[in-house]
C-alpha cells in the first residue's frame, strides 16, 4: 500500500531507529471513556451506605440497583480493553525510509 500525503511530511519527531513523521492521531475519548467506572463507583458506595442507614435492611433488594451503572461501564471497560484498545489505532508514525 502506498500512502501519498497532501502536504509534506515533517520529520520532526527522533527516535533510535530514524526521524519519524506524525501521520495520523485520533481523539483520546476512547481513553477518558475508560475512567468512568471510577466515578460511578465512587458515587455509588456512599449512596448505599446512606441508604442502608436510612432504610434500613428492608429494602436489601433495591441495593444491588445502585451499582447498575458501574456495572455497565467495568463491562465497557472491559469492551474498550480486549477490543477496541487492540483494533483501534491512536497514533501512526511513519519513518523517513517509508517503513
Amino acid at each position: 500500500m502506498r500512502y501519498i500525503p497532501k502536504k509534506r511530511l515533517r520529520f520532526d519527531f527522533t527516535s533510535p531507529e530514524g526521524p519519524l513523521a506524525l501521520v495520523f492521531h485520533s481523539s483520546d475519548s476512547f481513553y477518558k471513556r475508560a475512567n468512568n467506572w471510577k466515578l460511578s463507583t465512587a458515587v455509588a458506595l456512599p449512596a448505599a451506605v446512606m441508604a442502608y442507614m436510612t432504610l434500613g435492611s428492608q429494602f436489601w433488594w433495591a441495593y444491588p440497583m445502585l451499582f447498575v451503572p458501574s456495572a455497565f461501564n467495568l463491562y465497557d471497560l472491559a469492551k474498550l480493553k480486549l477490543i477496541v484498545f487492540k483494533t483501534e489505532v491512536y497514533k501512526l508514525w511513519v519513518y523517513q525510509n517509508g517503513d
